[in-house]
Order: structure tokens, then C-alpha cells, then sequence
């Protein structure tokens, strides 16, 4: 599965859950990523719950740095509803969105 990448965007709504850096210091910024990724691609698996094939939450996960220049991640958000996505060119905390799908923004 390829992580699609969207710079300088966000998704209004639909949060499931965070995940700080801060928390895993022994990473750098690629790591946390791949760590979001993996994440993000192992809820993507169908489950069967009361022999109804069921699809997990999250669709995506939005990047939040410390500033705009995105040099340090402050956490990631996970999303499980991607249909309020949009441009933030002029966001203050470099937001990005990287997600298995792809999306109109």
C-alpha cells in the first residue's frame, strides 16, 4: 500500500485518536512517520464481527509540527472520516495529511 501525502492540508473532524512524539523520543521525524503508516495500514484490514465483514476507523492521519517550518512533529492525529479534507496554506503548524486513499483537496 502506497502513503499518499498531502502538504499543507488538514481534515476538519472525524478524530479517533492521537499519538505524541514526544512519547518516542528515540525516533526521528522519517520513523514516526513509518510508525503512523503502519499503524494507519494495519486498521485498514477487514474484520468479521457477527458474520458481517466490517471495515476498522481510520482513513488518514494529519501530521501537526511545532511550526510551520515542519522541522519538529508535535503529534499525529488519526482520522477515520476524510470528507471534511481541505488545503491550509496558510496553517501555523505545517499540517499534513498522509493517507492510503486518495483525496480531492
Amino acid at each position: 500500500m502506497t502513503l499518499k501525502y498531502y502538504n499543507l492540508a488538514a481534515i476538519s473532524g472525524g478524530n479517533s485518536d492521537s499519538i505524541y512524539k514526544e512519547d518516542y523520543p528515540e525516533m526521528n521525524n522519517d520513523e514516526f512517520i513509518l510508525l503512523c503508516k503502519d499503524r494507519l495500514k494495519n486498521l485498514q484490514d477487514e474484520i468479521i464481527i457477527n458474520g458481517e465483514v466490517t471495515e476498522l476507523l481510520d482513513k488518514a492521519f494529519v501530521l501537526i509540527y511545532e511550526l510551520n517550518l515542519q522541522v519538529e512533529i508535535n503529534r499525529a492525529i488519526f482520522k477515520y472520516d476524510i470528507s471534511g479534507a481541505y488545503s491550509k496554506p496558510l496553517t501555523t503548524t505545517g499540517q499534513q495529511v498522509y493517507t492510503l486513499i486518495y483525496l480531492i483537496i
